[in-house]
């Protein structure tokens, strides 16, 4: 796993959660050379996160997941 994205998991680990900006996201998940082979719903599966999106702040929130939320990945909606 990348350094940004042992970050992710390692601040949620400690502290519930962990805030990516836009281009924080878009460097870890998206733009990286590896991303075709990184695949986001199994990042988040497999660390046992929630990925909340506020398109409006261009905020990425990761959450530690809760048996009972539903899929790994849902958007915020305001």
């Amino acid at each position: 796993m990348d350094e940004s994205r042992q970050r992710v998991v390692d601040q949620c680990q400690a502290q519930g959660m962990s805030v990516l900006t836009k281009q924080e996201f878009e460097s870890a998940f998206l733009f990286d050379a590896d991303a075709r082979r990184r695949n986001l719903t199994h990042f988040c599966l497999s660390n046992d996160l929630e990925l909340i999106v506020d398109a409006e702040a261009e905020r990425f929130f990761f959450l530690k997941a809760h048996s009972n939320a539903g899929p790994p990945i849902s958007p915020l909606l305001f």
